[in-house]
């Protein structure tokens, strides 16, 4: 077959945006890892994880009022010996400090001088914060036996690379009573979330973003609410 010189531009032409098409979905397909490639690498993450703690910045979306409100303040969070334990400190707009430690979760309104505690033992309920803290230390396993995974694509969160993973809770679960789903964005890096969704059966949402993260366990203190005498203590 025989082509002239305007045919063998054209059939050039149509080659380079064949193989440039086809670079382009071969760079896709290797940016957006499998969901087993982000568990495996969560895993390698959760092996070393001892604790971490963070800024926060926090949107509550209320799907009913069509409403959202955000607040800022602190997270803690240690993980030893399968013991884990979570401060979050919001200190604007509002003044309240949550523990969850020891199976027990507390609640301290500073301006009210109110305390709240449930023992999480006897009732078996666990707290929308530790799904919030759902991606720090877990391993994929530990993962798989509670949700449905799928990796959902990739994104940049202040300029730095993320994938985003899906988290959809076992069916008849306990979490499947409490939420929907859970969406983190990892860092591709390290694999920890930089960002998590909840969302709730109400179809209302909590996401937060960490800010200033620091890995590591923070120091026993830090768990401390460090009580006034005269605090009132009310059910939860």
């Amino acid at each position: 077959m025989r082509f002239g010189f305007n045919g063998k531009r054209r059939l050039i032409f149509a080659a380079g945006v064949i193989f440039a098409a086809m670079g382009t979905v071969a760079r896709a397909q290797s940016t957006t890892p499998t969901t087993d490639t982000v568990l495996s690498r969560m895993d390698s993450a959760s092996r070393t994880f001892t604790g971490m703690q963070a800024s926060i910045d926090r949107l509550i979306y209320s799907y009913f009022a069509e409403d959202e409100s955000k607040d800022n303040g602190k997270v803690f969070l240690a993980s030893k010996n399968g013991e884990t334990r979570i401060r979050i400190d919001i200190t604007d707009p509002g003044q309240q400090s949550l523990v969850i430690e020891k199976g027990w979760i507390r609640l301290y309104n500073k301006r009210l001088n109110q305390l709240q505690e449930r023992e999480i033992g006897k009732t078996q309920q666990h707290d929308l914060a530790e799904f919030l803290l759902v991606g720090f230390g877990q391993s994929g396993a530990d993962i798989r036996r509670l949700y449905d995974p799928a990796v959902r694509g990739t994104d940049k969160i202040d300029g730095k690379p993320v994938v985003i993973l899906e988290l959809k809770p076992k069916a008849g679960s306990e979490a499947a009573s409490k939420i929907t789903s859970i969406t983190l964005w990892l860092d591709s890096g390290k694999w920890i979330p930089v960002r998590t969704k909840v969302t709730q059966p109400s179809k209302d949402t909590h996401t937060v973003t960490y800010r200033d993260l620091k890995m590591g366990a923070p120091g026993n203190k830090s768990f401390d609410l460090d009580l006034p005498k005269d605090v009132k203590r009310i059910p939860f």
